[in-house]
């Protein structure tokens, strides 16, 4: 079974207005589709599902959103009828791409959804990470919105610049080019972008290495860390994660990250 809904998105952009978005739950899992529209909150009704008369193309937009019903509806019939399977990342693809309808799914919006699914699968050590990542890009770029095709070689290299110049160690920005290579995969993999727009087989992340001494703890100090008391949570978790890794033999903070609670 497949439920979905037309809603806003959590966070307003500089205009105050919100992203409508397509939010989709399937397997339990959950995913969210912008449809390049936006409205302010006053003027979007959460019980239907629609634009408010006080929006001044409410009817034009709610039409829009009634066609994207009916695409998304007969998507879902094909793939009932015809005993096919689908995930989430079919249906948004077949839904891009059905009928001649075409809507965007920009790098962001797609980041913004893997952040999502990660949050509600209670993987917030990751998330951060990702999150951190989008941050750095959107401060680079100078904007909320970035598509797949403005990441490519060129803008990486001035993207690794930009992260030196604003004092970042190339281990940190190391962090970041692996986590945005993860993303371009699976786009790759979700059929949201075409190999051809894969920016890193040029790149090459392994030229990033670690300058100047590196530093090290002594047993005195070691000590002084497992005595101290956060002051707040930030720092609590920041002294949890770092014991782990010094226990767990110095364990890759990436290989961290990805650990899962296995009961």
């Amino acid at each position: 079974m497949v439920s979905y809904t037309f809603t806003l998105a959590p966070k307003a952009n500089k205009t105050g207005e919100r992203s409508i978005i397509i939010s989709f739950i399937k397997d339990r899992k959950n995913t969210s589709l912008s449809i390049g529209k936006t409205c302010k909150e006053k003027d979007w009704s959460f019980d239907a599902c629609r634009l408010k008369t006080s929006h001044p193309n409410h009817a034009n937009l709610n039409k829009f959103i009634e066609r994207r019903i009916k695409i998304i509806d007969e998507i879902i019939d094909d793939f009932d009828k015809n005993g096919i399977y689908f995930t989430l990342p079919d249906l948004i693809n077949k839904l891009k791409t059905s009928s001649g309808q075409s809507i965007s799914l920009t790098y962001t919006s797609f980041h913004e959804d893997l952040i999502r699914n990660l949050l509600a699968s209670d993987k917030t050590g990751t998330a951060k990470v990702e999150k951190d990542t989008l941050n750095a890009l959107q401060r680079f770029f100078g904007k909320k919105d970035i598509s797949f095709n403005e990441l490519d070689y060129s803008n990486l290299k001035k993207f690794e610049a930009y992260c030196i110049s604003r004092g970042n160690r190339e281990s940190s920005i190391a962090i970041r080019m692996r986590t945005l290579r993860s993303v371009f995969n699976q786009a790759i993999r979700n059929q949201v972008i075409t190999e051809k727009q894969y920016p890193f087989r040029h790149y090459k992340i392994s030229k990033l290495k670690e300058s100047g001494k590196k530093e090290y703890l002594n047993e005195e100090e070691i000590e002084k860390l497992k005595k101290y008391e956060p002051k707040d949570e930030k720092l609590s978790f920041a002294k949890d994660m770092f014991l782990f890794s010094y226990y767990a033999r110095g364990i890759n903070f990436l290989d961290l990250i990805k650990l899962e609670k296995n009961s």
